[in-house]
């Protein structure tokens, strides 16, 4: 994850999700839509969801 990916990606029009690491973890990484510490925990039918009803909120999310 790097602030510019993340920038690039939403000027995209891309929704974007955000796993930092320890080095990127200090980073600005508001222009995610999404930032997990981990996908451990979130299965992809769960992320697609996510996904998919994006256009009912603006914003970022932090789930952690």
């Amino acid at each position: 994850d790097s602030p510019n990916g993340l920038l690039a990606a939403r000027r995209a029009g891309l929704f974007c999700v955000a796993v930092p690491n320890p080095l990127t973890r200090q980073l600005l990484l508001h222009h995610a839509d999404l930032v997990l510490d981990s996908l451990e925990h979130l299965p992809l039918e769960d992320l697609l969801s996510i996904v998919e009803n994006n256009s009912l909120f603006s914003g970022s999310s932090f789930l952690n």
